[in-house]
């Protein structure tokens, strides 16, 4: 099983060491169970991030280096190279855990889904885990009305992985668009088609500092609701639940969504 892992950075100098050693130093990688294709598309750097990067002598890694307009822009030069089964982004600055991609391969090997994400991992700016969140449900009728911003947690896109047959209904023209909330195109986009499934464990996470996209919360929204249909009265009652049950212990929220939240059994060793 092949990864394609992508980082879009840009003056990154102080992060990307970090990030690149954890997609590097991924257990099923270096025991040879799976393959990698790491696309890193920096956008014409001016600090010394293409320097920290040339420290990594890895076949493993293509550097792209060019001027881009944002982001996502960045990002769909890599998705477009894309090749793998499995396809992730992770940003300068955050990381997985060393087994995210056992667990991740364990997932799509037993189980019959295309899109899955861990638990909400939060670092401060020294690396320290300083928060976590185990998610309940996401409901694909949520993620058509935007509901997963400001109303419920929302997806954490560096512990998500999905199948790359997926990609195939992204529109990468229009991705590259966005400057904000390109995250939320594409989890819109892939629900049209498929359940997320939540895994409790563990994955990677995301690091606090300032100078952030997601800082910027307002154009974040105006990007996210130019997407978005208006929910209904239902919705709206239906998030009430949703909201009760995300505060709730992993066996409540495990009973309410028996097949969309798998977690560890030690019995059978797999995750249920």
């Amino acid at each position: 099983m092949k990864f394609t892992i992508i980082t879009p950075c840009k003056n990154a100098e102080s992060y990307i060491e970090e990030t690149v050693a954890s997609v590097l130093g991924q257990t099923a990688v270096q025991s040879g169970r799976a393959e990698l294709d790491y696309l890193i598309c920096d956008g014409n750097s001016t600090d010394d991030t293409l320097q920290r990067l040339s420290r990594f002598d890895s076949t493993q890694i293509q550097i792209f280096t060019e001027t881009d307009k944002s982001m996502y822009h960045a990002l769909v030069k890599g998705f477009r190279r894309a090749d793998g089964d499995i396809v992730a982004y992770i940003n300068a600055g955050d990381y997985y855990h060393p087994r995210a991609f056992d667990i991740v391969m364990d997932i799509f090997e037993q189980r019959r889904c295309d899109w899955i994400t861990g638990c909400n991992m939060f670092y401060s700016n020294n690396s320290y885990l300083i928060d976590f969140y185990l998610p309940f449900k996401y409901r694909r009728r949520f993620f058509k009305c935007g509901f997963y911003y400001n109303r419920l947690p929302r997806v954490q896109q560096e512990s998500t992985f999905w199948r790359q047959s997926l990609m195939n209904h992204v529109d990468l023209d229009c991705l590259a668009k966005f400057s904000y909330a390109g995250d939320y195109y594409l989890w819109h986009e892939f629900s049209k088609r498929a359940e997320l499934t939540i895994i409790c464990a563990y994955l990677g996470g995301f690091k606090v500092h300032k100078g952030q996209l997601s800082e910027n919360k307002i154009c974040y929204a105006q990007e996210l609701f130019s997407i978005a249909s208006q929910p209904t009265l239902s919705d709206h009652a239906l998030s009430i639940f949703d909201m009760i049950v995300s505060r709730s212990p992993i066996k409540i929220k495990k009973y309410f969504n028996p097949q969309g939240l798998l977690k560890y059994d030690h019995a059978t060793s797999t995750f249920v």
